[in-house]
């Protein structure tokens, strides 16, 4: 897998999904600051230099997959396995109930096919308010070798059918329960748990509804 490491860059994943336009496969981008990072729903991913790891890759084997909707979910689960975190729906990982990093997966047109492009972005030694970093949990992370190696594991890794496939290793990392969630529309809801189709079941208005979007709020109340 070939490494390309950037000292600035708007966004790991827009560098990403530009050399996979132009037919090169098998990479990471990695890059010391991003001006331009964003997490889920549009939002700003914070991304100051020499303090986070920002990287972005290629899931090879998910080419066109069939569960498109699964992919982050199984992202997810194989970086908080990784990191030795717990996980929130859809893709945020906790230490502690603080988030200490997330993922935002995007579905590339590319000469391959449509190709899930996996961003990761974790905090080394800062972290805004809520949040933890890893230095803050007494843990020390090669950058060369962590991003290399996360990337090598889940690109060659086969994607998930269906829910069943990643639920296992989903539900012992799982910390979604009784977390605060922003719906789509505006509503507010407390999650009950991720059912077996992957998506999210929230308490909310005195009603249980099932959702496929929702922001998770972190800080007082979360």
């Amino acid at each position: 897998m070939r490494m390309h490491l950037f000292d600035s860059l708007d966004s790991t994943q827009d560098e990403a999904a530009r050399m996979l336009k132009s037919g090169e496969q098998d990479f990471v981008v990695l890059a010391v600051e991003q001006t331009a990072g964003r997490g889920r729903h549009g939002r700003t991913w914070e991304s100051p230099k020499s303090k986070g790891l920002y990287f972005s890759f290629p899931w090879q084997n998910a080419v066109d997959a069939p569960w498109p909707a699964g992919i982050a979910l199984a992202a997810g689960a194989f970086a908080a396995e990784y990191f030795d975190t717990d996980i929130a729906w859809p893709n945020d990982l906790l230490i502690a109930g603080r988030k200490v990093g997330g993922l935002l997966c995007e579905i590339i047109p590319s000469p391959l096919g449509r190709v899930p492009v996996i961003g990761i972005g974790i905090n080394l030694t800062w972290s805004p308010p809520g949040a933890t970093s890893m230095s803050q949990e007494g843990r020390d992370l090669d950058p060369f070798v962590t991003v290399k190696d996360l990337a090598t594991l889940v690109s060659v890794s086969d994607p998930p059918g269906c829910f069943a496939d990643i639920e296992a290793r989903w539900r012992k990392r799982d910390a979604t329960r009784g977390k605060s969630f922003r719906l789509s529309d505006g509503r507010f809801g407390i999650a009950n748990e991720v059912d077996r189709d992957g998506a999210l079941i929230v308490d909310v208005d005195n009603e249980r509804v099932t959702v496929t979007s929702a922001e998770a709020i972190y800080g007082s109340g979360s």
